[in-house]
């Protein structure tokens, strides 16, 4: 973080602050805490204030130099001592990735972080022991690909990615929207639906080969699927289940099967599927 206490963008001493917090702001270039400076007409962005460092562990540490204009995306370029990184390097890999056109140094932060939090997540599935419902377990799910990878051998299928698929790694979640007055979708149906279990399913494209199941069309990514059934649930009078059964429905010309199971007054989609013509 460089930061001037004055004299404006040519003065020949700064102060540099490191921030372990926030060091897409590193990336951003000087803050001015004077705020006659910023509104001095100076070229280089200024932003006012540090609010942007609440409760961060920012040391103000004086290097000498100064920003020299040049024909550079940012415009400029710091000559002087080395304040402790590469000024240069933490623009390019923690700042510009996460600009659009007309951010302000906020929205940069908010996208930045945004993707933090989903790689964050992502990591979290790779290492998840069970889906968040509690339905699948890591240990079967892995067995699992491994018998499908050992099928797909012994049937001479070559798992090509495109139109046979081995189950991903991870296992897909549930919608998170999903409408509490539907019956529920849990982790285990869900996943049989698009990629299989041992009882059957694999419905999603490249996956109907592992139990010779039917599959969607090729566009239909999970999210569309979870969206077809949503639309088609309230059409099935699925309140009249006892056990378990499976409903047909017709959506412009296709049908569609539908499955559920009740227990202890409890309506649950078990299977969700194009039918053959």
């Amino acid at each position: 973080m460089l930061v001037f206490e004055g004299g404006g963008a040519d003065s020949e001493i700064g102060a540099v602050a490191f921030c372990l917090r926030f060091p897409e702001i590193q990336g951003a270039g000087f803050i001015y805490v004077d705020e006659v400076i910023c509104h001095s007409g100076n070229s280089m962005a200024c932003w006012t204030s540090n609010r942007y460092h609440d409760n961060c562990d920012c040391v103000p540490v004086p290097v000498v130099g100064r920003w020299v204009v040049d024909d550079s995306v940012r415009g400029a370029h710091w000559e002087g001592q080395n304040p402790g990184y590469d000024f240069e390097e933490l623009y390019e890999k923690e700042y510009l990735p996460y600009h659009h056109a007309g951010d302000t140094p906020e929205d940069v932060m908010k996208r930045r972080r945004a993707v933090q939090r989903q790689a964050k997540q992502a990591e979290k599935r790779n290492t998840r022991k069970a889906s968040l419902d509690g339905t699948l377990q890591r240990e079967k799910w892995d067995a699992y690909r491994s018998w499908v990878e050992n099928q797909a051998r012994l049937k001479g299928i070559v798992i090509d990615g495109e139109v046979f698929k081995l189950p991903p790694k991870n296992w897909e979640e549930p919608p998170d929207d999903w409408p509490q007055d539907l019956p529920i979708l849990r982790a285990i149906q869900w996943n049989h639906i698009l990629f299989s279990n041992v009882k059957g399913g694999g419905h999603l494209q490249g996956y109907g080969c592992i139990k010779d199941r039917t599959e969607f069309d090729k566009e239909w990514t999970p999210e569309v699927i979870a969206d077809k059934l949503r639309k088609l649930l309230p059409l099935v009078p699925y309140e009249k289940i006892e056990s378990t059964g499976i409903f047909v429905v017709t959506d412009s010309g296709i049908k569609y099967a539908i499955g559920f199971s009740k227990s202890h007054g409890i309506i649950r989609v078990t299977t969700f599927y194009r039918m053959e013509d």
